[in-house]
């Protein structure tokens, strides 16, 4: 009896030790915390107050080159006037199941709740692609540069890094997060912040070119004849904007066209900062926006019904083109996500992964009309998989690119897009054999699969590319 109370005893002691050397742990680690937040935050005052001495400095001047021609101009593809058959397929008896999970009848999205913080002086409201966004502000940050060379742009960044910007900047990038959104999205919500607070177009870019460094976006600003210029490094080829190279990288002109010099600076505020990324790893959540496109898919007698949103259409106008890799390999919003997989669910359920492909096949190629982008826009326009059921025309990108994103998403199979000359189509990596016209790629074979082959099935290239060798795009 004595054992067990000196156990109790000692457990209990134990418990009491425990529980206060957790809190004491918890205490020291929030001490550390402050401490390692204290350093970070005398480290960057530090360094703005050496960046803006530096700025001062006289500033170089830098060549600038006419942007790049986007290196793809589909053509009207030449359809046969016959469709040879579809290749032999003795194995597919063998190949998987299609199993699609239950999809609920797609409904509108719950609307992203971000409540302002209470600590600011001031607040604007302002409505970002739908979204209604009181963001809070010290009104003491909103002023104007008083001369737009260098003395001035210097003066302008220390009077600003003496002002307590983090709050502000968190509040940037806690809204960025709520809303799902991408690099260029965040420089869009800055822009647009900077137009409600100034009225002259140069103090917005001062104001653009502090924030954005502040959010450690490696932007540099220069200066013509016209005023201040945003110089914007991307992390994927960007195609018809002017730009320079500074220090062996691309700078693009943002906002800006028919300039031929520039005076700018070398210098970078932090080694660490980053260039805008315009991949979409995850699609913008914005709202009250959604629109219902219906397709008629005759062989299978079935009106489909797709949701998507057009505040998201309005981002995607505002992107610049970029290399196809990041429109293969964006996501698509969630009531398109619910609503595809809604309307294919009992077309493609119990079919084998060949069956089910050809389906996709049929939908991209009987539900859409064909136009150029010259025709359509008298410009080249990449969609993204959802722009599709916006536009009235598509032409051979835009429908490889929704392709290749139904048949990872729908059937679970891997795909590549296939860059020809002046086209674009996809290759299939079945998880069974499939016969027919297919490419090589990292020891694994894809069956040709061409959303603009009017007819055509899986394993089927369009004839005047069966012998090409075309450029091949990896979609993750």
């Amino acid at each position: 009896m004595k054992f067990l109370l000196f156990l109790i005893l000692f457990a209990s002691n134990l418990y009491v030790f425990g529980q206060s050397s957790q809190e004491q742990m918890q205490k020291e680690f929030e001490n550390f915390k402050k401490t390692q937040n204290q350093s970070f935050d005398d480290f960057k005052n530090k360094r703005n107050k050496e960046f803006g001495d530096f700025l001062k400095k006289e500033w170089e001047a830098f060549q600038v080159e006419s942007g790049v021609k986007f290196p793809i101009s589909p053509i009207p593809p030449v359809q046969p006037k016959v469709i040879p058959d579809a290749p032999v397929q003795p194995d597919a008896d063998k190949l998987p199941l299609i199993d699609l999970p239950v999809s609920k009848d797609p409904i509108d999205k719950s609307p992203v709740v971000i409540k302002p913080a209470r600590d600011f002086a001031s607040y604007i409201d302002l409505s970002f692609y739908g979204n209604a966004l009181s963001i809070g502000y010290d009104p003491a940050f909103i002023m104007p540069c008083s001369q737009f060379d260098e003395a001035g742009i210097s003066q302008y960044w220390k009077k600003m890094s003496d002002k307590n910007m983090e709050p502000f900047i968190n509040q940037i990038n806690l809204i960025s997060k709520s809303l799902q959104l991408n690099d260029w999205a965040k420089y869009l919500l800055v822009k647009q912040l900077s137009e409600n607070f100034f009225k002259d177009y140069n103090d917005q870019i001062a104001f653009q070119f502090f924030v954005l460094n502040q959010l450690d976006y490696n932007i540099k600003v220069g200066r013509s004849n016209e005023g201040l210029i945003l110089l914007m490094p991307f992390k994927n080829i960007v195609y018809e904007l002017s730009f320079t190279s500074i220090n062996g990288n691309y700078y693009y002109i943002i906002g800006k066209g028919d300039i031929k010099n520039i005076f700018s600076f070398k210098e970078d505020l932090s080694k660490s900062s980053a260039k805008i990324d315009l991949n979409l790893n995850k699609a913008p959540k914005f709202e009250n926006g959604t629109v219902d496109k219906n397709i008629s898919l005759k062989s299978q007698n079935k009106l489909m019904s797709i949701k998507y949103d057009k505040n998201l259409m309005r981002f995607y106008q505002d992107m610049p083109l970029t290399e196809l890799s990041v429109f293969f390999n964006s996501q698509v919003a969630e009531n398109t996500q619910n609503s595809l997989k809604y309307e294919f669910k009992s077309l493609l359920n119990g079919k084998n992964e060949l069956e089910a492909a050809n389906i996709l096949l049929e939908f991209v190629q009987h539900g859409f009309e064909y136009k150029t982008d010259d025709e359509q826009f008298g410009r080249e326009k990449t969609f993204f998989a959802e722009e599709i059921f916006h536009y009235p025309y598509s032409d051979c990108e835009d429908r490889s690119v929704l392709f290749a994103y139904l048949t990872r998403s729908l059937l679970n199979l891997d795909v590549i897009a296939l860059n020809y000359p002046n086209h674009v189509a996809t290759a299939v990596c079945f998880k069974g054999n499939v016969n027919g016209d297919f490419v090589i790629h990292e020891n694994k074979k894809y069956v040709v699969c061409d959303p603009t082959y009017i007819g055509s099935s899986a394993g089927m290239a369009m004839p005047v590319f069966k012998n090409a060798r075309p450029k091949v795009i990896s979609i993750k």
